[in-house]
């Protein structure tokens, strides 16, 4: 499987139900995203323009024309001085993981986030999810704290880590 060859582009309009597909995929695993199941179709449409519309990085995955993975960058609008940063989310398709396709997302998201003045992008992952943990601090990302007990999983409770990386001219500061 590492011979597969993923095609990282922005997230268009065309893809919101194919990627609505892969994210309740992910989601059922019941392990790495805070819900069980995709969110429903409107909602995913309106997440996806919202991120095109103010341009938020939004990328997919595609191995063979089909989405295998995505990954987002949502700034922070709620506060004016947060407007800064962003909150990452992203999630790949069990049998396309370790093949470094989340890398290659992820660096595509960030490297957009640059150019969009992003300059602090934050994450939350559970702690049991060590390949994501690793990952993240191969991409320059530091763990800031642990949120313990968070989340709340078919009757066991999960400590999570609160991750950012800070980009040019924060992590010059």
């Amino acid at each position: 499987m590492t011979s597969i060859h993923a095609e990282i582009i922005p997230a268009q309009e065309s893809h919101i139900e194919e990627v609505n597909v892969v994210v309740g995929e992910v989601a059922r695993e019941r392990e790495y995203l805070t819900f069980f199941d995709a969110f429903p179709m409107e909602s995913t449409r309106e997440f996806i323009m919202g991120n095109i519309a103010n341009g938020n990085p939004n990328f997919v995955a595609l191995v063979e024309n089909k989405i295998i993975g995505w990954c987002d960058i949502t700034r922070n609008t709620s506060r004016p001085v947060n407007r800064h940063s962003g909150t990452m989310g992203m999630g790949i398709l069990a049998r396309y993981r370790g093949i470094g396709i989340g890398r290659k997302l992820l660096a595509a998201a960030i490297n957009a986030a640059k150019e969009k003045g992003i300059f602090r992008i934050e994450l939350t992952v559970r702690e049991t999810n060590h390949i994501a943990c690793t990952l993240y601090e191969k991409m320059g990302f530091v763990r800031e704290g642990t949120l313990r007990k968070e989340w709340h999983v078919d009757d066991k409770y999960y400590d999570t880590h609160v991750m950012a990386l800070l980009l040019p001219p924060l992590c010059e500061a």
